[in-house]
């Protein structure tokens, strides 16, 4: 549970980092993702792990897409109409996959062979979630400190006015970190199907998972919200041991709360380190 939602608070923490922007349309993308995955799956008669990569590549695409046509858009307003209409998109394709899925659970069937790590036994699923967000952290990490798209990336919340001048390409830069945020959520709406399974409504759970997860680690560390997300799925799997889901939840929400008065701005926030 811990790797899957690190993956969504990892593409919800590249925009807030990249864009300061916290697209409240994210756990939506997670939901498409995943019947994306359900339905390629079902129709191509591919393996379940092509699947999730193709439907990932088309989650992003539709990410891009909307961000083109509604949010930048609506970004040249203010950054409080961006939020409602991140909110609205949210709310539109809750509404369509209710629409279409109505409220019956959907898994993507699939031989769930056990795989000794550690001593402990974990499903492929599970240890395919570990190596996915390994992979994403380690690419993200090379990306920003290897390459010079990528320290443009880091200053694009900074400096956007300073690249342009240096010519950089601004524009390009927005829609990479866009498309590497839906292309994570799909990711993580993939092994959710094959994990816990899909249902419309499921989009609003994991997108208060990844913020409580940046609230811990810090809207502006990637690391440490990747942290905060390994803080989250413990509290979430020891809860769910002894409680009901929706008391797991309030049992999570605690923690982060006691986390949160502890370091109001993240326990690897950048703000805190400079001050």
């Amino acid at each position: 549970m811990g790797a899957i939602i690190a993956i969504v608070a990892f593409g919800f923490s590249i925009v807030y980092s990249f864009l300061r922007f916290p697209n409240f349309a994210h756990g939506e993308y997670c939901a498409v993702g995943g019947y994306l995955s359900y339905y390629v799956h079902n129709s191509l008669d591919i393996h379940v792990f092509y699947s999730i990569a193709l439907s990932s590549l088309l989650t992003g695409s539709l990410g891009v897409l909307l961000y083109e046509i509604v949010l930048k858009k609506v970004e040249r307003i203010s950054r409080g109409s961006l939020l409602l209409a991140s909110l609205g998109l949210a709310i539109m394709l809750q509404a369509i996959l209710m629409l279409i899925f109505r409220s019956r659970p959907l898994y993507i069937p699939y031989n769930r062979n056990l795989i000794s790590v550690f001593k402990y036994n974990l499903f492929s699923h599970e240890v395919a979630a570990l190596i996915i967000i390994a992979v994403l952290f380690l690419t993200i990490a090379l990306f920003q400190r290897r390459s010079i798209m990528g320290y443009a990336l880091k200053a694009l919340p900074y400096r956007k006015d300073l690249l342009l001048i240096a010519g950089l390409p601004v524009r390009k830069l927005t829609i990479l970190a866009v498309f590497m945020s839906a292309l994570t959520a799909g990711i993580a709406g993939g092994v959710i199907a094959l994990d816990s399974g899909l249902v419309p409504q499921m989009g609003f759970q994991y997108l208060l998972l990844a913020f409580v997860s940046a609230l811990i680690g810090g809207f502006d560390n990637i690391i440490g919200t990747l942290l905060g997300a390994i803080i989250v799925g413990m509290a979430w799997t020891i809860a769910m041991a002894f409680m009901s889901s929706l008391m797991s939840l309030a049992a999570v929400l605690t923690v982060a709360t006691v986390l949160a008065s502890i370091y109001p701005d993240g326990i690897l926030s950048i703000k805190r380190r400079i001050k």
